[in-house]
């Protein structure tokens, strides 16, 4: 255990940052700065935001459980205690907030975008000269009657679509971005408060208990099984926002190309169960790799653990060969 005094480090200048800086990132721009004058060293970097605290978020998390496992003792219906009801208490409304955001970004700006684009488009089009001298100026007014017949595309409006593109694409940027980063933020909690939640486990268990359900079981879990909480809530949002935005495509490319657009769409729905197929597959050979990568850390645990008496009798070359043929049996399904 480390028991020399903890470095004191410089306070986080995302703590204290605006929302211009929030949304720019210009609060990154110190350690830009110093990373062009010179190497990064330790001491460059800041202290942890309060939320990301280890135990902070493992106390909140700890709490929640402690409620969730006591609502289930007091059930008639022996439920067993769920963690995603957990993780929904305690993150579900943040998380949903940023998905009401993407939401408002897919739905307001980016549907919008390529309406912008078709309509500027328009404006170069043959049949443009037709309506020259008849164009009347409507403006945003085109885009809830993009697919009625009108009268030709003037000037101006053709400068107002060109900024519409351009704006869209800017908010997106302006939006896109923070986004991603507070959602990957939600994650990292996510990740370090299970993290700690393990770790408070690990200590209240036996060494006859942890012996008997494998301790490479807790070192997987805490390895690679926490690292999908970084991933998971960049996309959860989409589950739910991706079949209503495709029924929006879908009309817009059927009033724009008739059924062309329809049985485009019928092909991309076409490989959806393929791809459950292979996420099935996925799912049921990374539990088998995981088993045995148990197994195989178990049995090297109790290896170095009995190295004395190894080294003692000379036995380095028999339990190579138990090595290399519990390997061997770890890695086959992959």
């Amino acid at each position: 255990m480390d028991t020399s005094p903890k470095q004191r480090r410089k306070t986080n200048p995302r703590l204290k940052a605006n929302l211009f800086s929030i949304l720019t990132f210009g609060w990154t721009v110190e350690t830009f700065m110093v990373g062009y004058s010179r190497d990064i060293k330790e001491s460059d970097l800041y202290e942890p935001l309060p939320e990301h605290r280890s135990d902070i978020t493992g106390n909140t998390i700890q709490r929640s459980w402690d409620i969730e496992v006591k609502r289930c003792q007091e059930s008639q219906n022996d439920r067993k205690p769920s963690l995603l009801t957990v993780l929904v208490k305690v993150f579900g409304a943040e998380l949903m907030l940023y998905g009401l955001i993407l939401a408002a970004m897919e739905f307001i700006i980016r549907l919008q975008q390529p309406l912008f684009l078709g309509l500027l488009l328009k404006y170069y089009s043959p049949a443009q000269d037709l309506y020259n001298s008849t164009a009347n100026s409507t403006y945003l007014s085109r885009l809830y009657s993009y697919y009625e017949t009108s009268s030709g595309v003037s000037w101006g409006e053709a400068v107002f679509f060109s900024f519409g593109v351009v704006f869209c694409s800017m908010v997106n940027v302006m939006v896109q971005h923070p986004f991603m980063m507070g959602v990957m933020h939600i994650g990292m909690k996510m990740r370090v408060g299970i993290c700690s939640l393990i770790y408070r486990k690990a200590l209240k268990v036996s060494l006859q208990a942890m012996s008997e359900t494998r301790g490479g079981l807790v070192v997987n879990l805490m390895a690679n099984d926490v690292n999908r909480f970084d991933t998971g809530p960049l996309f959860v949002h989409y589950l739910w926002i991706g079949p209503l935005e495709t029924a929006l495509m879908t009309i817009y490319l059927y009033r724009e190309m008739g059924m062309s657009a329809v049985y485009g769409v019928f092909v991309v729905f076409a490989v959806v169960p393929f791809q459950i197929f292979l996420g099935t597959q996925t799912a049921y050979y990374r539990r088998n790799t995981a088993t045995k990568s148990d197994e195989r850390v178990r049995l090297m645990e109790e290896i170095v653990m009995g190295m004395e008496v190894i080294k003692m009798y000379t036995w380095e070359q028999p339990f190579r060969k138990i090595i290399d043929i519990v390997r061997r049996y770890d890695l086959a399904p992959l």
